[in-house]
Order: C-alpha cells, then structure tokens, then sequence
C-alpha cells in the first residue's frame, strides 16, 4: 500500500521487534513505528504512549499513517475483531482539533503462505469528524470500529482473476532471480517468530 503514494506513508508494527538498537533504527528508517500488544507482555504497554505522540505529532504534520486495524493476520477469509488503538489515535487527534480523514482499505490475497499471490486493494470512502455525534469516551471507540467494520465489508473482495506469463512476464522472471533470497527470508522470518503470530 505504501508504494501507491507518493509521499511517505507510516505504519504500525509488532513491538518486539524493536528489540535491539540495530533493528529499532532499521524499522524507524522505513517508517515503522511500534505498538505493543498483551502478548508481548504488560509491562511493554506503557511504552504505546510514545507511539501514539508520535502519530499525533506526524499527524498535525499532515503525513499518512497506515494502520492494521485487525492487529493480526491469520489464514482465513472474514474480517477479525478490530482493535481499539486505531479509534484511540483518531480520538485523541480529533480532540487535539487535527481533523484527519480515515480511509478504511481493504487488502485480501489470494492465499496465505505460498509464493504466487494475487492482492486485491480496494479503497473507501473517507471517515470524518463530522460522521460521529459522540467523540469522547467509549461510546466513540465503539462506534468508530463498527463503521470501519462496516465499511471494511463492503469493501473485502476474494474474487482473483488469474494471472499468466504473458499478464506480466517482468513478474515471472524476478520470481525466478528472487527466489533463493525468497527461501532465506522465509526462513529467517518463520525462525524469528515462531510461536509469536
């Protein structure tokens, strides 16, 4: 989604993996920014407030952050239950007066771990202050994730056309350059996170 912009866009992702140094400017350097989650352990949770003055800050800049509402991928073809950090950030910026728009997108692939995918990317309609009476407290959390899930349905698509060597041949043949750097990552990433998705 990132490389359909023009401009940078900033994104959420797991906490632990900014574990080290290396790997925290790494991330920050491709405009990755962490959250943490319960699995990850409580204590790591009080570290979110910084993420989210991050995004407030970047935000009264006017740049893009993408967030995985879902907070998690897994193998399957239904939405799963929305997480409330995104409706906390929109929250907090709409109280601060920044009234960013919330575009939902929704992306679906045409299978989870094999290595031909067909994305289906398909954009909504922009969610605004102006579309909630409530915007303090839990009764705004509440709503704001059912008309993102609302939203997010009628954009999810699984129908994938097909594709062939003559569709896109420049796809066929970096597929056959990039495959052993395919395995090596593959391998290293299922390594790293075994047990943690």
């Amino acid at each position: 989604i990132s490389l359909m912009f023009h401009r940078p866009v900033w994104s959420l992702s797991r906490g632990d993996a900014f574990k080290n140094d290396w790997a925290r400017r790494f991330m920050t350097s491709i405009k990755l920014m962490p959250i943490y989650r319960m699995s990850e352990g409580r204590e790591n949770l009080s570290k979110n407030g910084s993420t989210f003055d991050k995004v407030q800050g970047l935000l009264k800049k006017d740049q893009q952050i993408l967030v995985f509402v879902e907070g998690l991928c897994t193998n399957q073809t239904k939405l799963l239950p929305l997480k409330k950090g995104m409706g906390r950030m929109v929250q907090s910026a709409w109280a601060e007066g920044i009234d960013t728009p919330v575009f939902p997108v929704a992306l679906t692939y045409s299978n989870f771990d094999k290595i031909e995918k067909t994305a289906n990317i398909h954009f909504g309609d922009a969610i605004l202050p102006s579309d909630f009476e409530e915007k303090s407290g839990g009764v705004f959390l509440h709503d704001f994730n059912e008309v993102v899930k609302e939203k997010l349905q009628g954009l999810l698509s699984w129908d994938f056309k097909p594709g062939s060597f003559f569709d896109n041949p420049i796809y066929y043949i970096g597929w056959v350059v990039n495959f052993p750097w395919y395995l090596l990552t593959r391998f290293i990433a299922k390594r790293l996170t075994k047990g943690t998705v």
